[in-house]
């Protein structure tokens, strides 16, 4: 009896010790996990912030300054419901001036990020980097949640996406915030789409699916290529379907078709809507933005389209040359079929063709073996799909687009890049586990020299002149990025270095009316000018700036009659632009025609009470009816205007009278 009660008592410490045990290791899983969960969210958001941490204090350069500094949308000059009429530079989007680029809600964040704290670049900057993060946070979710990858992947996949430098134009150009809003939303309508996804299609689902459908459409006012969103949720489906079981697709198929047939729906009413507020018209571009586009030869097209195609890969692969713009000869055409580059385009293809051959050739090993239960092995085709589907209406496929290459449009194509690559690495990872510890240190080096290359990028965005200046060194054979410097040097008063850029973006592309029209405006040989001032007109025939110009100095030279009408001209192409009508008033007084020059300066006024020349106008006007009381009142207020004024809204005062006053375009 002694020793079996101590047998017994044994036996409980035994069980008792067990339990413990198996609670210690319950409780150290559900740590460990915890600290994962952690990690995956917490590391690649600190990462995302701190790569572009450097860039807060930059400037508004490039396109920031049309867009913002000088939008009377953002500025709240104008009524906010002109932001759903207007582009995204404040033109009426019905136009066909217009650029026909419609992102009302990103427009409206720039207004009430103007509102807050008024024309702070920092705190663009700030909003920029903070959507950059939760777009981070939200990609690393929806991999662990949506697509069903691990920890591990998930963060890698994270990490890759928050350093990689193909972001930088998106997220340090300031008006780059339409493709980081733009893929805010879109990851919203996924998450959002996959939990209506159903097999027992329960009536809650059916809010889910809604919510996804309005997500995509706040996503296309943000920016275009939203839209494709709805692209990306249907083939979602389609792969889950493909993964069901036999039982399981029967059922399946009907909340399939339902969904798809919705999200068709729904695609073509916005879509109908987009094209109706456009004015049913597609923008328009020129031969420079996308030259490809202009060739009469289909095979060029074809052939340059493919190439850029996989450039657009390479360069996310290996982003070693970044440039802030790709227009003109960045990218030279392909006119034959030996060019060496059509390897580039081949390779592409065939390795896209390989990821998708190797997912149907896994699955069909996996049907082979069990027909009940097949796992989730879709990961490669999904990346796949958020590669190539957002990445179309930037592909020429559709229709021409107004740019040879843009970095910023790979913001959202670059989550599935990033999501490939991850996947790849741990499967490398499983494959060769002995080198575990190699890889992941060949993995954290790859992610600093992004993460280098990405605080390097940054720091061309910080002024004008260094972002220009990394243009030049980047694309020496770009004749863009020579004008856009050209423009910097004359702002600097550096006529010299301005002629000669000038000149080099004239010798890369002659068809460049800009280029010529500004190199006029430096140069001081009559006959040179007018030559170039003809050609801009010639190559550009609604040049308002040429016109003016070149009536300004035919009309010195004593071809009054001449002068006038190209005058005349140039203000019939654009009758808001207030120095254009005073300068044809100018030129009006000086024949005496007062009540004519009159007429225009009343409407110069109406569109711009704040321009002072219109003052020194009135004043010589009065001066010269002898009205000397109005006289004084019109030169005082142009002296406040100038003296006070002006300056406080960061606007130079000038007189462009008595002498040729030229300005530049872009």
């Amino acid at each position: 009896m002694f020793y079996r009660d101590k047998s017994l008592k044994q036996s409980e410490n035994n069980n008792y010790l067990k339990i413990n045990h198996n609670y210690k290791k319950k409780s150290a899983s559900v740590k460990l996990k915890t600290n994962w969960i952690n990690v995956i969210y917490l590391l690649p958001v600190f990462v995302a912030f701190i790569s572009y941490i450097n860039g807060l204090t930059g400037d508004f350069v490039h396109d920031d300054v049309y867009a913002i500094k000088k939008n009377a949308d953002v500025l709240g000059k104008s009524d906010i419901v002109n932001v759903f009429y207007n582009d995204y530079w404040g033109l009426p989007v019905h136009m066909n001036e217009s650029h026909k680029s419609y992102r009302p809600l990103t427009v409206l964040t720039f207004r009430l990020n103007h509102w807050l704290f008024g024309l702070n670049s920092c705190s663009f900057h700030v909003v920029n980097v903070c959507l950059h993060v939760m777009v981070t946070a939200l990609l690393v979710y929806t991999c662990r949640h949506v697509i069903g990858l691990g920890e591990k992947c998930s963060c890698i996949a994270g990490l890759l996406f928050a350093v990689h430098p193909i972001h930088a134009e998106a997220v340090t150009g300031i008006v780059g915030r339409a493709d980081v809003l733009a893929a805010l939303f879109y990851l919203l309508s996924f998450i959002a789409y996959s939990r209506s996804m159903n097999v027992n299609q329960d009536q809650t689902y059916h809010v889910p699916f809604v919510i996804s459908m309005i997500m995509a459409g706040i996503a296309m006012l943000c920016k275009e290529t939203g839209v494709t969103a709805i692209g990306l949720c249907v083939v979602y489906d389609v792969i889950i379907l493909v993964n069901q079981s036999r039982k399981q697709k029967t059922v399946y198929m009907k909340s399939l078709v339902t969904r798809i047939a919705l999200a068709a729906c729904w695609t073509v009413v916005i879509l109908s809507l987009r094209i109706k507020i456009m004015g049913r018209h597609l923008p328009r571009f020129t031969h420079s933005a996308n030259p490809a586009s202009f060739s009469d030869s289909m095979a060029t097209r074809w052939m340059t389209y493919s190439y850029l195609w996989s450039y657009n890969f390479w360069l996310m692969l290996l982003p070693y040359k970044l440039c802030y713009d790709w227009q003109h000869a960045s990218i030279p055409l392909i006119e034959h079929v030996t060019d060496l580059r059509n390897l580039a385009t081949i390779i592409c293809i065939t390795v896209i063709m390989y990821i998708v051959y190797q997912t149907f050739r896994e699955w069909r090993n996996i049907q082979r073996k069990t027909e009940e239960t097949r796992p989730s092995n879709h990961f490669m085709l999904i990346s796949v799909a958020m590669t190539t589907i957002p990445f179309l209406p930037a592909s020429n496929l559709l229709f021409p687009v107004g740019f040879v290459l843009a970095e910023r449009v790979l913001y959202i194509p670059s989550m599935g890049f990033c999501i490939c690559v991850a996947v790849g690495i741990c499967k490398l990872q499983e494959r060769w586990s002995v080198y575990n510890h190699h890889m992941m240190s060949l993995t954290c080096l790859v992610l600093m020299m992004l993460t280098f290359k990405t605080w390097k990028q940054n720091t061309t965005w910080q002024s004008r002149e260094t972002l220009f200046r990394s243009g030049i060194q980047v694309m020496p054979h770009n004749a863009k990025v020579h004008f856009n410097y050209a423009n910097f040097l004359k702002s600097c008063d550096m006529t010299e270095e301005a002629i000669y850029h000038y000149k080099t973006a004239i010798s890369l592309d002659d068809h460049y009316p800009s280029a010529h029209n500004n190199l006029a405006t430096l140069l001081t040989d009559d006959i040179e000018v007018e030559r170039h001032l003809r050609r801009t007109i010639m190559l550009q025939p609604n040049h308002q700036r040429a016109h003016m110009n070149l009536g300004s100095l035919l009309f010195n030279q004593g071809q009054r009659s001449l002068g006038a009408s190209y005058l005349y001209k140039a203000v019939d192409i654009d009758r808001t632009n207030p120095e254009v009508l005073t300068t044809l008033a100018h030129y009006l007084l000086e024949v005496g025609n007062i009540t004519e020059a009159e007429y225009y300066l009343r409407q110069a006024e109406d569109i711009d009470p704040e321009y002072s020349d219109i003052y020194t106008l009135y004043g010589s006007i009065y001066s010269k009816q002898g009205k000397e009381q109005n006289e004084n009142k019109h030169f005082v207020l142009q002296l406040i205007l100038t003296f006070a004024i002006l300056p406080w809204m960061g606007r130079h005062s000038h007189s462009c009278f008595g002498h040729i006053k030229f300005t530049h375009t872009f």
